[in-house]
């Protein structure tokens, strides 16, 4: 552990103009506790992942700042992880895939 005891999904729209979204990358960029950021396409144009030690800090020193800048801001703290990333596993099925694929090319030229 390093201290760092809360972790969260926070998901932000923008759509306050382009100076807000300068504003929103700049932030992501500038924040250390925000360690993941997406750009998606779906229900939220933004994921960001960040880890703080307490839930206050979170809401005082991440999310409070986001508000002026983002619209519809949800955040979710993560109780459990379900499945750690396996990427010996998506190798596989990837290899899988591929040499599947190559096989079902020579049976039907």
């Amino acid at each position: 552990r390093i201290g760092l005891g809360i972790a969260a999904y926070v998901g932000a729209e923008t759509g306050l103009g382009e100076k807000d979204l300068v504003k929103l990358h700049e932030f992501i960029r500038k924040e250390p506790r925000i360690i993941e950021a997406y750009s998606t396409i779906g229900s939220q144009e933004y994921f960001i992942k960040v880890l703080e030690s307490d839930l206050q800090s979170l809401r005082e020193d991440v999310l409070m700042p986001l508000e002026p800048i983002t619209s519809k801001l949800t955040s979710s703290i993560i109780s459990s992880q379900v499945k750690q990333q396996d990427d010996v596993s998506l190798l596989r099925f990837l290899r899988q895939r591929w040499f599947s694929s190559k096989k079902n090319k020579t049976r039907h030229p």
